[in-house]
């Protein structure tokens, strides 16, 4: 059994509500199992409920990208967002009907700094994995 998933979303830099409504429903059309939202601009919080009526199957989010969001809106910077600010976007879209979610736990604000930087972040992941696994090995 072949499970498919489709990953549809709006960007920061181009936001077109009606083409991913279009996307979700020629996907529910030919039977794909889940939808990911992975919008991280436009109106999120719009755009999700949306795309939840437009696909009734299994439905992911990734909260960190509508919590980033939040961050620029509010602070003009997503490095000042809080832990309640990440956990407030989990609730929001649990509560919204998400049923499931990808969570990015392994960012920290100094790796978040490295890829705003460069514009590809490659080498920022490579040198933080490697850290990663040396600290697991002193430890």
């Amino acid at each position: 059994m072949t499970k498919v998933n489709v990953n549809i979303g709006t960007s920061t830099l181009y936001q077109n509500l009606d083409e991913e409504i279009s996307k979700a429903k020629v996907a529910v059309k030919y039977g794909e199992d889940t939808i990911m939202d992975l919008s991280d601009g436009g109106d999120i919080n719009l755009i999700r409920e949306k795309l939840l009526e437009a696909a009734l199957i299994a439905f992911g989010t990734v909260p960190v990208y509508q919590a980033y969001a939040y961050g620029v809106e509010k602070f003009k910077n997503p490095l000042n967002i809080t832990d309640d600010d990440f956990l407030n976007a989990i609730d929001k879209n649990a509560k919204d009907g998400v049923e499931y979610t990808t969570i990015h736990s392994g960012i920290t604000k100094e790796l978040a700094k490295c890829a705003r930087s460069k514009k590809t972040c490659g080498n920022c992941f490579k040198r933080w994995n490697y850290n990663c696994c040396i600290n697991a090995q002193i430890q």
